[in-house]
């Protein structure tokens, strides 16, 4: 064997060995990154248990024990856009029977009023109540109706907040199946509330902003 094949002869093992030592040393790394990984994963859920419960939550399937979230509208600014899904409340009305409700807007402790859009969709067809505060005490309002007819208003709950109102009533023109017992509706009103006569369930999105209206009393001829 000439010079030449003995030294590569030598060079090959010494070469082939160092490519596996590095190779093997690239493995070793990445298995180390990951097993770090997953224990800092296991000490952060261990840490904040709450937060990737709630996040897990959030991203997958709806629980059969899931929250409810209420939001106080009262502390809201002057722009409200929410997304939800409500079921309904038996509600004692001043002139029906068998009324169950559900409130998307209530009535306000700051008397402000909304303006805006409703869509929603629910699970039997129901009326659309815009809530409108009555601008005049209970006394005022009986004299005027004697001459001029009866506005049917009632003193009206919502939450901690009561207040005589007069309600228009929108009758959304449905189709015969559920999937029709939707409607898209612009509004302006004190409140907003979904009415029938049994129970149901909507889902709703609504937008709308906030404003302090100006009272216009005109009772006199």
């Amino acid at each position: 064997m000439n010079n030449a094949n003995r030294l590569l002869h030598i060079q090959k093992p010494f070469k082939y060995g160092t490519e596996s030592i590095f190779r093997n040393l690239k493995y070793l790394l990445a298995a180390s990154y990951t097993t770090v990984s997953i224990l800092l994963i296991m000490f952060a859920i261990t840490i904040h248990p709450n937060h990737y419960l709630h996040a897990q939550t959030i991203g997958g399937n709806i629980s059969t024990a899931s929250e409810t979230v209420n939001v106080d509208l009262n502390k809201t600014g002057n722009e409200i856009l929410h997304r939800g899904i409500t079921v309904s409340e038996e509600f004692h009305h001043p002139y029906l029977n068998n009324t169950h409700r559900a409130i998307i807007l209530p009535f306000r402790e700051d008397q402000r009023t909304y303006i805006g859009i409703l869509n929603f969709r629910a699970s039997t067809p129901v009326e659309v109540i815009l809530g409108q505060r009555v601008p005049v005490d209970s006394a005022t309002l009986s004299m005027v109706e004697k001459e001029f007819g009866d506005l049917e208003e009632g003193n009206i709950t919502h939450g901690t907040v009561k207040v005589l109102a007069a309600g228009a009533v929108l009758k959304p023109q449905y189709g015969d199946s559920p999937q029709y017992y939707s409607a898209s509706i612009p509004f302006i009103a004190d409140s907003i509330v979904l009415r029938a006569n049994q129970p149901f369930v909507a889902v709703y999105l609504v937008s709308a902003q906030v404003h302090l209206p100006e009272p216009v009393i005109k009772i006199q001829n």
